[in-house]
């Protein structure tokens, strides 16, 4: 994106909130172009003012948008990029739990990979698949929705990224440990 988009995206923001930017001055607007360009720089212009319009649409607190409310505007509106909701996720693994006795490997690797990172490993399907189904059903249900949340939120956060910085946090949390690739 240009600097003259940016501006634009600028003056638009300006022309909705006039009582906050009525203060800013000339070294405060080309500061706000500077970070604005550095945090939009992957987006296009067409994405960075729909995602700024998204914002103005459901601003209801009548302040204007960092970058990144626009860019979490820009994500929001393209659902084909999110998780699937954490009860169809678990819909999945229940059926693979259900052929887990002798079949959890086979079953661990059909599921999408963020059910994966919620499971753990087959060894935890096979386990699963010994235990009655309401224990099943209610106790490890709710321990899989919370840890496909948290790893949905940390897709949903990493997504948003430029693809630079992406690849980079992979690496380091691979090396750390702290993501299963």
């Amino acid at each position: 994106m240009t600097d003259a988009e940016i501006k634009k995206l600028i003056f638009v923001a300006k022309a909705n909130y006039p009582t906050v930017y009525g203060k800013y001055t000339a070294d405060d607007l080309n500061n706000l172009l500077i970070a604005w360009r550095m945090c939009l720089e992957d987006y296009t212009y067409e994405q960075a003012s729909m995602g700024l319009k998204a914002f103005m649409i459901n601003d209801t607190k009548g302040f204007p948008p960092t970058a990144g409310q626009i860019i979490d505007q820009i994500h929001k509106m393209h659902p084909q990029n999110q998780p699937m909701g954490a009860l169809e996720a678990w819909a999945l693994v229940y059926k693979a739990v259900c052929n887990s006795t002798y079949n959890a490997e086979s079953e661990f690797e059909k599921l999408p990979q963020l059910c994966q990172k919620a499971v753990g490993n087959p060894a935890n399907l096979r386990e699963m698949a010994s235990m009655d189904a309401d224990t099943v059903k209610s106790v490890e249900q709710s321990h899989f929705i919370r840890q496909y949340n948290a790893y949905a939120e940390r897709e949903r956060e990493v997504a948003k990224l430029p693809p630079s910085m992406r690849i980079g946090l992979q690496e380091r949390m691979m090396i750390d440990g702290t993501v299963n690739a």
